[in-house]
């Protein structure tokens, strides 16, 4: 079953077809056993691994639409991104008023 989940990266109905079985069987495994459950989650991650090798393929090779996506998302550090600012009044332009109430300690 493990080797089947690795192949279909942890997809569960792509194993339980494989496996010619239901998908909640596959679950009901993921569920009992551990080193089953590891390769369910394990399969997302190598895709995402993956990738994220593309996309940083696409940026070292100039395709400006991922550039400007890496930049926005990963550059924010460097000042990078969409920035949002927003300022927030109360009633009339005045100051926002906040209350505060504390509740009583339960004894």
């Amino acid at each position: 079953m493990i080797a089947v989940l690795e192949k279909h990266h942890g997809i569960l109905k792509f194993a339980a077809m494989e496996l010619g079985c239901n998908r909640e069987t596959v679950a009901a495994y993921r569920d009992k056993y551990p080193n089953v459950r590891k390769a369910c989650e394990e399969g997302p991650e190598i895709v995402t691994d993956v990738a994220e090798h593309y996309k940083i393929r696409a940026v070292m090779n100039g395709q400006m639409t991922h550039v400007d996506w890496w930049l926005r998302t990963k550059g924010r550090a460097r000042g990078y991104g969409d920035m949002v600012k927003a300022e927030v009044t109360g009633e009339g332009g005045g100051p926002v008023k906040i209350l505060v109430q504390f509740e009583e300690p339960r004894k």
